[in-house]
């Protein structure tokens, strides 16, 4: 009997809405949703990053940012999903990393909010998305050099309502990429279904009107440009019939039409937020001969020392593997895309992006990379071991069960002596978290003469800790591991032999190398 009551209540409910929408007429959706912040910090953003805002024929002003890449470089306009704001940056859950991908392969950025969102002024509503597009359509031609054909354009969910009024004004970009396509036609009804129960959601869907005036699968059928179409396998913004004649139309101008295993719509807009596995090869075909690859090679040898820069113009194959790294990652300072290139001879390109994530990431104990002799960074971002090497997924995140078992203690101490005990850290939980802890406590106060770090070993190290204890000898493992939390802490390590089949490990104090004292794992 409740149940019958809740939903006779739920149905009256339903009727109040629609009657009331039916007195009122049809009503557009709120689709444009608030986020983000009113201000716009760079340091969210890769280096050279600038605010940018442009103004409106109505007096109102979009706000976001320009991400430069190389000289001359191609610009990415992109358009956000809704709920989304640029002010987020790029580093972090629901940002943008995706502007420092396309950095990485030499492609520009500029991404604006939509009206009222974030810093733009204005209201907000998909009725704005055209004009909103436009604007930022002549913005981007004008930082591509005034030549569109320099420029890609980039949608994700809402967004591709905003580039589909691009191709509907014949506008003529180098490219498109669509991501998690919408129709304004149906978007709202199929969202409204999505969540609400039928017989709440029917009588509402009566009275919607479209998103906006635009016809996405039309707008693609105009399209020149070449075209890159991904959706989730399971998007409830599509049925089975849009979903056959998008493909259609995006096949009928010769674009590529991908399949993606996201979860569903969400999914897959989170998902965009990085590059594409299809990205980097349909931008390549794009901008063939891009990035300048060789201008990026002079730049990183002409910051190292003459000695250094020698060692890659007499070895074919080590300048080659500089000249894949730099084509794939643009790194700063220059001098650790050389210290990589060194370092890391035999793993594969694509699996370096998790070390230069935590190269990204990670501050570097007291030192700044650009000041560190050459060889220090190279020690900093080795992950070679007699023992076994140190997989690049293994430093971001480190194993949190091995924490619980290991204590790292950071000990500075000045002149006068301060007690030990000010900056002592054991690792027990989250890494990261304890990570920025350190470096917040360090920072507040005086630079220090002197300092030393001491392991702890409590209760032995488990055997299912990790999965190559069982294979190594403990005090292998254990010297494998502390140079696993000395990475994740910033600090230059490196493995010096002492015997055969003995080493130590030595860390990095700025004015020279120093012995790091190791428990006994067998006591």
């Amino acid at each position: 009997m409740n149940g019958r009551r809740r939903l006779a209540r739920r149905w009256a409910t339903a009727c109040v809405v629609a009657s009331f929408l039916a007195s009122s007429g049809c009503v557009i959706p709120p689709a444009v949703q608030p986020a983000g912040a009113l201000q716009i910090s760079l340091a969210n953003f890769p280096p050279g990053t600038e605010p940018v805002e442009i103004s409106l024929a109505t007096g109102e002003r979009l706000r976001g940012v320009f991400v430069p890449a190389d000289p001359n470089a191609p610009v990415v306009l992109h358009f956000l999903e809704t709920e989304a704001s640029i002010t987020v940056g790029t580093v972090g859950p629901r940002r943008y990393p995706v502007l420092r991908d396309l950095r990485d392969i030499g492609l520009a950025s500029l991404v604006f909010d939509y009206r009222g969102v974030g810093g733009s002024e204005g209201d907000r509503s998909p009725r704005n998305l055209r004009e909103d597009a436009l604007a930022a359509w002549r913005e981007a031609v004008r930082r591509a050099g005034g030549d569109p054909h320099r420029v890609v354009v980039r949608g994700i969910s809402l967004g591709t309502l905003a580039a589909a009024f691009l191709m509907k004004e014949g506008v003529e970009p180098a490219a498109t990429v669509l991501v998690a396509p919408v129709r304004a036609e149906t978007a709202a009804k199929h969202f409204l279904y999505e969540a609400y129960p039928a017989v709440l959601a029917w009588p509402v869907a009566l009275f919607l009107r479209d998103l906006t005036d635009v016809d996405i699968i039309e707008a693609i059928r105009s399209n020149h440009a070449p075209l890159l179409v991904a959706e989730a396998k399971d998007d409830f913004f599509l049925d089975a019939t849009e979903r056959a004649r998008l493909d259609a139309a995006v096949r009928e101008v010769g674009g590529d039409f991908i399949v993606a295993t996201a979860d569903g719509h969400i999914g897959m807009a989170a998902e965009a937020h990085g590059l594409l596995r299809a990205d980097i090869g349909f931008y390549r075909a794009v901008f063939p001969g891009w990035p300048p690859t060789d201008d990026r090679v002079d730049c990183v040898l002409e910051s190292l020392a003459p000695k250094d820069a020698a060692r890659f113009a007499a070895d074919a194959t080590l300048r080659e593997r500089l000249e894949r790294l730099v084509e794939r990652f643009r790194i700063e300072p220059p001098t650790i895309a050389a210290a990589l290139a060194l370092t890391h001879q035999s793993i594969d390109i694509e699996r370096l992006e998790v070390l230069v994530d935590w190269i990204r990431r990670t501050h570097i104990y007291r030192f700044e990379p650009r000041d560190l002799p050459f060889d220090v960074l190279q020690a900093w971002v080795d992950l070679r071991d007699p023992c076994v090497d140190i997989e690049p997924a293994e430093v971001l995140p480190a194993d949190v069960e091995v924490m619980r078992t290991l204590t790292l203690e950071i000990v500075e101490k000045r002149l006068d002596d301060l007690p030990e005990s000010l900056i002592r850290h054991a690792w027990l939980e989250e890494l990261d978290r304890q990570i920025v802890y350190i470096g917040s406590l360090i920072d507040a106060v005086e630079v220090w003469d002197e300092f030393r770090i001491i392991v702890r070993l409590g209760g032995g190290l488990p055997a299912d800790a990790m999965p190559l204890l069982g294979r190594i000898r403990p005090r292998d493992g254990l010297r494998r591991i502390v140079r696993v939390l000395l990475k994740n802490a910033g600090i230059p390590d490196r493995v010096v032999q002492t015997a055969p089949g003995d080493y130590r490990i030595e860390v990095w104090t700025g004015s020279g190398w120093r012995s790091l004292g190791m428990p006994d794992p067998s006591e």
